[in-house]
């Protein structure tokens, strides 16, 4: 039985984004974060597409700095 394929969405380049230089290229979720100063936006090609995209990144930060706190609560 063959292994299934996988993609390591961390390390591996998939996310398009515009540089500050205007220069679209792809980058992994750890370089998105350790560049995000020298991000103009995200790109691709259907603004669901970028919207989907955002809210993952936003949990990813959400989790790894504590926060937003719960205002329901």
């Amino acid at each position: 039985m063959a292994a299934p394929p996988s993609f390591d969405l961390v390390d591996r380049p998939w996310i398009e984004v515009v540089g500050r230089d205007g220069r679209v290229r792809l980058v992994s979720i750890k370089e998105l974060f350790a560049d995000a100063a020298d991000l103009r936006c995200l790109g691709g090609d259907l603004p669901t597409q970028t919207f989907a995209i955002l809210r993952l990144l936003l949990a990813i930060l959400h989790r790894s700095v504590n926060g937003p706190a719960d205002t329901w609560a």
